[in-house]
């Protein structure tokens, strides 16, 4: 009994007082980016953190470790003290649908984090190469029926958002379609823009500088509503393809068992950083939203996501490699 109660006495030595909201943070907050450095998730993640940082008096630390779809980042907050000092900047993909695509996926996205709030999103366009000779998306439909071969497309990568969102497609249209799949977004617009491939679901910023080229044009957006820089560009749901719409969305996350009045905390700070002006321009200009969610909402929006894109994904039988 002595052995056990000495054991016990050192384990909660070891682990330490729960955290509390007048006390946290107490050191650099870390936060786990599942991309190289440089990226726009790096960028703008930045932005962020220069606001909330001075706020509650601690620097932030941003950390990179890109690579199985964002599972090893997930997995070092998995593993983290769950204290709010590590933080997981997740997103549609590590927690929605490469749950899906990787069935053999090391952690559980509900049950080992908990979710803070929603900071960005952005919408998908459907795009081709100025060759492709249709200016909508119907005649882009009646052009992929009528081809022998089968027009083809090109992505970020298996299992990619622009992946997903291009199957939901060829399964509405009912035509076959060729997926080519790149290794990142870079690689794939610059095959669009040379006319390697005949279309790409794709983020506007990664377009833009084309589309004023008039190497690329812009078919549809991929969303529920038009987006404001292009607002004669109907979404797909007006041209004829309701549902085939994927926002690709971006989330803080605490491992799970991290204080509530913790998550608050971080809430708040976040939250507030949101309504910065400079901070809401400079992610405008770049055709991203900035949004702000409960962590309620949050842990909804994955997995309704979840629920939507796992039946595409099944359906389409698509597997990371």
């Amino acid at each position: 009994m002595i052995r056990t109660a000495t054991a016990l006495a050192c384990l909660l030595a070891c682990i330490g007082p729960p955290v509390q909201a007048d006390t946290f943070p107490s050191r650099p907050i870390t936060i786990a980016i599942p991309f190289q450095p440089g990226a726009t998730s790096d960028v703008f993640t930045r932005l962020y953190t220069e606001i909330v940082g001075p706020a509650l008096g601690q620097r932030f630390v941003l950390e990179f470790k890109p690579g199985a779809g964002g599972a090893i980042a997930a997995m070092a907050v998995k593993q983290a003290r769950p204290d709010g000092h590590t933080l997981f900047l997740g997103n549609i993909s590590s927690q929605s649908t490469l749950p899906w695509t990787a069935p053999s996926l090391p952690y559980d996205p509900v049950k080992d984090f908990a979710p803070i709030t929603l900071l960005w999103s952005f919408p998908s366009f459907l795009t081709v190469h100025e060759s492709v000779p249709a200016k909508s998306v119907a005649e882009l439909v009646a052009l992929a029926r009528q081809s022998t071969k089968g027009l083809n497309y090109g992505s970020q990568g298996v299992a990619a958002t622009g992946h997903i969102i291009a199957a939901m497609f060829q399964n509405a249209i009912g035509a076959p379609l060729v997926h080519i799949p790149y290794k990142g977004g870079g690689p794939a617009i610059v095959a669009l823009a040379s006319g390697e491939v005949d279309l790409v679901f794709t983020p506007y910023a990664t377009i833009a500088e084309h589309v004023r080229s008039g190497k690329v044009r812009v078919l549809a957006a991929a969303t529920r509503e038009r987006w404001s820089g292009l607002p004669d560009v109907p979404t797909m749901a007006e041209s004829g393809y309701p549902g085939v719409e994927i926002d690709t969305w971006f989330g803080l996350f605490a491992p799970a068992g991290t204080p509530q009045p913790v998550i608050d905390t971080l809430h708040a700070g976040f939250a507030k950083a949101a309504q910065d002006p400079v901070l809401v321009k400079r992610l405008t200009d770049q055709a991203v939203e900035v949004k702000t969610t409960t962590p309620t909402e949050l842990a909804a929006l994955a997995a309704s996501d979840s629920a939507r894109l796992g039946k595409v994904i099944d359906a389409n039988n698509i597997k990371t490699e």
